[in-house]
């Protein structure tokens, strides 16, 4: 016994756990009306969980941890993601649509607690994308509940609202200058006290393409220039629910100059690897640093 206060016991009469799932997906593309439809749904169950049982002194401050087989707990998720053009092709509407459930089984104090979570978000946009130029409106909103069977200070019930929006602008001149912003906001509900934030995200570039072919490419991006960030999350179990508060890089510039090359001759490039196409000269490159999309785009 080398932790007389943390006292851990194995159960030689455990059975083995089986995950069980089943996933359905359905999409649909028509290239005439540059329609797109995706739906995927997965259910997922897990037989003779194994999970622990922590008994606290309350007197002593020791504990006394054993290992048990339990059963129902499952979780299934939904998603749904819509993309058209209206009449006008510049103009394009989508909607991504995500809901899960699980539950999950424990113990709280030694005492048996079914935790109950469920989430559902929602997030249509509209972009207008004249030649040379876009613009994206998108809000966004998010409700999250956790249940649980047993209340005590570590598996309280919660009620958790995310809400807000983003606008982003993008232009690209002739001359080869760029210019990119976005900004956000992003406002919370039902976190612990002085956990919900209310915040403005706003990421701007300007970049200039060089050279003949604009391969090479100069940019100067700043990031949270509002220095508002704050990094939030809720992730509920049968055990405990924990709120999280993480520390993040905020208000940052970054320099930066990329040259794109292709070292394949004249008509044997690779399929989509042409001008205009994703990854040459004129294909929009991958995000940088921070998830914001800044860089280059050559014109449509």
């Amino acid at each position: 016994m080398s932790d007389p206060m943390n006292i851990i016991y194995g159960n030689p009469d455990l059975k083995p756990s089986f995950s069980h799932q089943m996933n359905l997906r359905f999409q649909d593309f028509n290239m005439e009306q540059q329609r797109s439809i995706m739906a995927m749904f997965n259910i997922g169950m897990t037989q003779n969980s194994i999970v622990s049982s922590v008994e606290r002194d309350g007197a002593t401050g020791s504990q006394v941890t054993r290992y048990t087989n339990v059963n129902g707990a499952w979780t299934a998720n939904l998603v749904n993601i819509f993309s058209m053009p209206l009449r006008n092709k510049a103009w394009q509407v989508s909607s991504n649509i995500f809901g899960s459930f699980n539950q999950n089984v424990g113990f709280v104090d030694a005492i048996k607690n079914r935790n109950q979570s469920f989430r559902i978000s929602w997030m249509p946009s509209i972009a207008f994308r004249p030649a040379n130029l876009e613009f994206e409106l998108r809000p966004s909103y998010s409700y999250q509940a956790s249940l649980n069977s047993v209340k005590s200070s570590r598996s309280s019930n919660s009620h958790i609202q995310t809400y807000g929006g983003s606008f982003s602008a993008y232009y690209y001149t002739h001359i080869g200058v760029i210019l990119n912003s976005d900004v956000r906001f992003t406002g919370t509900t039902g976190y612990s006290e002085g956990m919900n934030v209310n915040q403005w995200l706003w990421n701007a570039s300007i970049s200039y393409q060089m050279l003949r072919d604009k391969s090479l490419t100069l940019s100067l991006k700043g990031y949270d220039l509002l220095n508002q960030r704050a990094s939030i999350s809720n992730s509920p179990n049968a055990q405990y629910t924990d709120n999280v508060s993480v520390n993040t890089l905020s208000r940052y510039f970054m320099a930066t100059l990329s040259w794109k090359f292709n070292t394949f001759g004249k008509g044997k490039e690779p399929r989509g690897m042409g001008h205009g196409g994703f990854g040459g000269p004129g294909g929009r490159p991958g995000p940088p640093p921070g998830g914001f999309g800044g860089g280059g785009r050559g014109p449509r």
